[in-house]
């Protein structure tokens, strides 16, 4: 005999808390937290709020499951420490809703470690293109990706090419102390000038014997000045450029310039 012959209302309900329970129990918003380069802090949130035990098994990326270090709680965070730096890890979840019931797996989830020191030029603080341009002095943000503190960093910069050579250490020294992932701005004093006009490439770069990643420690900015043009014809020598310019024989005022060939036509 049927258990809900009479109440056929019933084993709807029941078919539906099951379906609730089961989504109950599920592992959402992952997420790889404070990432250093020797530790990283994992959370996730369960759907019904409650806490199940969970397994975390984790190890470089590629390896073989089951063979991974493994850490077991019970709770919606886990710090996994004495890692690698600069190094790419795997996780997996692994957890069941209640005794008995088959192990759920989640996974895989992946992360990089930061490197232990590294210093970067995040940004070149905006310097103005215009006209008969003023003496400028170089900015940037100066950024902490690393794990641990930076601290006494040498930077400096060129234009064009000729080097700035900044009074050290009273310019051309971050003396201040950064923490992971924070930032600070660097102007130096000495600033330089547009004796002509033309386009003005800095090039600004710091140097720190820790440093592990030279591939962020470089920057560049490009500045014109450009010519005021009170008469026409207007001349301009552009020997010492790669290229050549001539004017636009159409349109003879000073917005119309071109650039053609690598030989000079004025």
């Amino acid at each position: 005999m049927p258990v809900f012959k009479s109440f056929p209302f019933l084993s709807v309900f029941l078919f539906l808390f099951v379906l609730a329970r089961g989504q109950d129990c599920l592992i959402d918003n992952v997420a790889v937290n404070d990432i250093r380069h020797n530790r990283v802090f994992l959370t996730w949130d369960f759907a019904s709020g409650e806490n199940f035990d969970i397994e975390v098994e984790y190890d470089t990326s590629g390896f073989v499951q089951g063979d991974g270090a493994i850490k077991s709680i019970s709770g919606n965070s886990v710090l996994l420490e004495d890692l690698e730096a600069n190094t790419d890890y795997t996780f997996y979840l692994t957890y069941s809703c209640a005794s008995g019931q088959e192990d759920i797996e989640i996974g895989p989830f992946q992360f990089t470690t930061r490197f232990t020191y590294d210093g970067t030029i995040a940004e070149v603080l905006p310097m103005e293109s215009g006209c008969t341009l003023e003496p400028d002095s170089v900015r940037f943000l100066l950024r902490n990706e690393g794990g641990l503190p930076l601290s006494l960093v040498e930077v400096n910069y060129r234009v064009n090419d000729r080097g700035m050579d900044p009074n050290y250490p009273v310019d051309g020294l971050y003396t201040g102390l950064l923490g992971t992932d924070s930032a600070d701005i660097y102007a130096f004093d000495l600033k330089n000038a547009y004796p002509e006009p033309g386009d003005y490439e800095y090039e600004i770069w710091i140097s720190w014997d820790r440093d592990q990643n030279p591939s962020n420690d470089t920057a560049r900015y490009l500045v014109t000045n450009a010519p005021i043009i009170n008469t026409l014809p207007y001349n301009w020598g552009f020997e010492s450029w790669s290229g050549g310019w001539h004017a636009d024989a159409l349109n003879l005022d000073s917005a119309f310039w071109q650039r053609r060939g690598s030989e000079p036509e004025v």
